[in-house]
């Protein structure tokens, strides 16, 4: 294969895999980029060793698990912003309700508290009496 490769296609295939020290250190128990890590590693060593064939069996390997370590953060990105819009959605229903409870509570408590009869402190006997002089 590389037989077939012109002078400045070599060139260009000597390029090697530049992994930025924040992604290469952001989160290591996460084996999808650790092993993307190890195959990049791989694939600069091949190409510093000038085996350019190895390189290019490594090449696809290296982009599938970069792309599959993206998606997989875009994911948990993602889940995470779903959970907190539903939280904050949850919180600001159990506000309503509390709200509309408190609303409720004041306008019953107005309609049960009557102001002072004439009759309170009085017995059932004496109650029945002022209720048949009215």
């Amino acid at each position: 294969m590389m037989n077939n490769l012109t002078e400045s296609q070599k060139i260009i295939l000597k390029r090697r895999l530049l992994i930025p020290s924040i992604v290469r250190y952001l989160d290591v128990h996460n084996t999808t980029l650790v092993n993307a890590l190890k195959l990049a590693d791989e694939y600069n060593q091949y190409i510093e060793d000038g085996d350019l064939d190895s390189a290019l069996e490594h090449l696809p390997s290296v982009a599938q698990n970069l792309i599959r370590y993206a998606e997989e953060t875009a994911i948990k990105k993602d889940e995470i912003k779903i959970k907190n819009s539903l939280e904050l959605k949850k919180k600001d229903h159990i506000i309503s309700a509390m709200k509309s409870f408190n609303a409720f509570i004041k306008t019953d408590k107005k309609k049960t508290i009557s102001p002072k009869k004439e009759t309170d402190g009085l017995s059932d006997a004496e109650r029945k009496i002022m209720r048949s002089i009215k």
